[in-house]
């Protein structure tokens, strides 16, 4: 697993793109923006870990909050910055076997990914190939 599953951009430095943005954010604003971005990176990679040493089940329990912590931090579910978490959620679902849930996940990837780069485009297809394997596994 790895974020680099769902693109190679990184997206660890998502805090400081948010506060830097236009938003009329001050320096102290900006600074708490990096540090949220810096401890959801942290939360990220501790799930990443957990995922590789086999606990699925704690892994499991990390992921919601990091996807909602980009989501926050993006403003939304539709920004791009919380898509590699998700598709690290649906692998871990995937593996515990949870397909219905690693399903939505993936068809949500999709959506977002389709919209924003094209249906053509390498991590959309990347998406819907991680969604057909979940589906083929359903059957």
């Amino acid at each position: 697993m790895s974020s680099a599953s769902c693109g190679d951009a990184d997206y660890s430095k998502i805090g400081s793109t948010y506060a830097n943005g236009s938003k009329g954010l001050d320096e102290d604003q900006m600074a708490r923006g990096l540090a949220t971005a810096e401890a959801v990176g942290a939360s990220f990679d501790a799930a990443e870990q957990l995922y590789q040493q086999g606990r699925l089940e704690e892994s499991a329990a990390l992921w919601p909050e990091v996807i909602a912590s980009y989501e926050a931090l993006e403003g939304g579910s539709t920004g791009m910055g919380s898509l590699p978490a998700k598709g690290n959620y649906a692998l871990v679902l995937s593996d515990q076997g949870k397909l219905e849930e690693a399903a939505k996940l993936y068809r949500e990837m999709d959506d977002v990914l389709t919209a924003s780069l094209g249906a053509g485009h390498w991590q959309t297809l990347m998406a819907k190939s991680g969604y057909a394997i979940v589906l083929q596994n359903q059957a």
